[in-house]
């Protein structure tokens, strides 16, 4: 080869891996972003699933165990940048204190309940954008997600 035929070779190669990263790096990036935020959304449906499980088979302080496993992931799922959450963090992790003051009420702990119960409404009531909801309706999401769940599961 001479030499004026290696330099438009070597050229060549250095603009294709330059096209090749500007164009690469920004699809690789963004399918990275994809798979985290669905990797985020498969461990809340996962521990949603196996906390509904707890709390329909399980006594009060394993489902109580359970679901405060599930708050404290759905918690730091929630510090992360919007793009990874799975939507809204905050419906989740409302269920997931409903479902704890639903546990704490079946086991006698009134105040825990309420507690409970208050930060449940706390957190809707900032998905909902409006007045919170009622202990009723709380139960009612509680019901609502696990009859979602056996639908997935079926």
């Amino acid at each position: 080869m001479s030499r004026s035929e290696l330099i438009i070779g070597f050229y060549s190669s250095l603009l294709g891996l330059l096209v090749g990263l500007a164009v690469g790096v920004p699809v690789g990036k963004a399918r990275a972003e994809r798979l985290f935020s669905q990797r985020s959304e498969a461990v809340a449906q996962e521990l949603a699933a196996f906390t509904a499980t707890q709390f329909r088979h399980a006594d009060a302080a394993h489902a109580r165990a359970a679901v405060e496993l599930e708050i404290q992931t759905l918690s730091q799922i929630d510090r992360l940048p919007a793009k990874y959450q799975p939507a809204p963090p905050q419906s989740a992790l409302a269920a997931a204190y409903a479902r704890l003051g639903m546990i704490e009420e079946s086991a006698g702990n009134a105040p825990a309940a309420e507690t409970a119960f208050q930060r449940a409404r706390s957190l809707q009531g900032q998905v909902d954008h409006g007045s919170p909801p009622t202990d009723e309706q709380l139960r009612g999401l509680v019901r609502h997600q696990d009859e979602m769940l056996v639908k997935v599961g079926e």
